[in-house]
């Protein structure tokens, strides 16, 4: 892994693409000798001749540096960004995003030539929806975003009813609560069906506001997710608002219990897919993802209905 921060850039970095390009360079660089990258690898990386043309310190000549330069690397590297938000009011910033994203997308078609990072971690983000707003007129918003790669993601990120359990002990030992985990992770497991947010959510709520470590505790975390706003139900609230399309096909789920083919899904089945609120169901089957999420969008789409 490789670690930048931007938390000391000041002004001049962010003045134009080559200002940015060049202090990026110079950023890595200092990352790759911080692992112990091999110095051939470091010097290639520095050189700027490396591309054989004069290319100007332009994004263009970014992804090409970044190309050779995940094309020569022993193993995959994962660049990790700090303290994003100090530099996210800069455009220059953005049109980086986007450089990474292309990147990363033109490495994942079939029989290309290209090479990118295997991931990109942006740390040190107040909330990811303050860089949609900064993102500038004309930049298409969501699937086609610089913060939002639109390819197919197969790992299941879904927390097991093991896995939420081990978590709770390790709170128990710090807490000494008395919950029984096994019951409090399997009604966790049953409301979120492992949804990262939700599993974190419904602690966050139990240990700082309601403060029982119970199955009904549980439950009134649950509760609370329907009416406490949150960054995820404004999500949600903001896709099925956006595409009235996929709100028909969740009306027509929820409230007339018609079935839909989860694949090949429809655009507007797609759309639900990428926004986490549809999953397979049985029989191939579209279904809510999650108990949590089916709660919520019921009473959405039925006070929209009685407006």
């Amino acid at each position: 892994m490789l670690s930048v921060s931007f938390q000391d850039t000041g002004q001049a970095e962010f003045a134009d693409d080559g200002a940015f390009v060049s202090y990026f360079i110079d950023l890595l660089s200092e990352a790759m000798r911080d692992v112990g990258c091999p110095d051939s690898l470091v010097e290639m990386w520095n050189d700027p001749t490396t591309l054989g043309e004069s290319w100007g310190k332009s994004f263009s000549y970014l992804r090409r540096k970044i190309r050779e330069l995940c094309k020569e690397a022993e193993r995959p590297i994962v660049l990790m960004i700090d303290e994003v938000d100090c530099a996210s009011n800069h455009q220059v910033f953005m049109s980086f995003l986007g450089t990474l994203r292309e990147n990363y997308i033109a490495s994942r078609k079939k029989n290309s030539r290209e090479a990118s990072f295997q991931s990109v971690i942006l740390a040190g983000v107040t909330d990811i929806k303050s860089l949609s707003g900064k993102s500038g007129p004309g930049e298409e918003h969501c699937l086609n975003s610089p913060w939002n790669i639109a390819a197919d993601f197969q790992v299941d990120m879904s927390f097991s009813t093991e896995e939420i359990a081990g978590m709770l002990q390790e709170y128990e030992a710090d807490h000494r609560t008395g919950m029984d985990v096994s019951a409090v992770s399997q009604e966790i497991r049953r409301l979120t069906s492992g949804y990262p947010f939700l599993v974190s959510w419904l602690c966050k709520q139990l240990d700082e506001q309601i403060k029982n470590w119970t199955v009904e505790g549980v439950r009134m975390a649950g509760d609370a997710f329907q009416v406490i706003p949150n960054s995820l139900s404004d999500h949600i609230r903001w896709n099925v608002e956006e595409y009235p399309n996929l709100k028909e096909e969740l009306a027509q789920i929820l409230l007339y219990g018609k079935e839909y083919t989860f694949a090949p899904p429809q655009p507007e089945t797609k759309r639900g897919i990428t926004c986490g609120i549809f999953a397979e169901g049985d029989g191939n089957r579209v279904k809510i993802s999650n108990l949590l999420f089916e709660r919520f969008l019921t009473r959405y789409i039925i006070d929209g209905v009685r407006q």
